[in-house]
């Protein structure tokens, strides 16, 4: 999802245009760039929009937002520790379980077999 160039804001005198700030700008490239992105963006694009203009005026001097920021942050998953609240773990590939590696996949050496451990617990191997 792509973050606009501009927002348009209102004021007594009526709207105008702002450009987005670069580190607003870079804010959204990193939440993006997160494995679970994919997920939050998707989901909850409004909350994540929302949250990008919060970030926004904060990188515009407005420092009463900071802490709505950390907020919405959190439910986002930016951080470790709000990924670890959220129960977000990122997993590789080796990390795998072994059932969910496909059939007929070679196992990491480090990984031993369920059923060969079962075969072995209850002596039918």
């Amino acid at each position: 999802m792509k973050l606009p160039t501009r927002w348009v804001l209102s004021s007594p005198e009526g709207p105008y245009e702002v450009a987005i700030h670069p580190l607003t700008r870079q804010w959204w490239k990193t939440l993006c760039a997160m494995p679970h992105a994919v997920f939050v963006v998707r989901l909850r694009l409004d909350v994540a929009l929302q949250t990008a203009l919060v970030a926004e005026d904060l990188h515009h001097g407005c420092t009463t937002l900071a802490t709505e920021l950390r907020q919405r942050e959190k439910i986002l998953g930016t951080t470790a520790v709000a990924r670890r609240d959220l129960r977000i773990r990122y997993v590789s590939e080796v990390d795998k379980p072994a059932d969910e590696v496909p059939d007929g996949a070679e196992l990491p050496a480090a990984v031993a077999s369920i059923d060969a451990r079962r075969a072995r617990l209850t002596g039918t191997g």
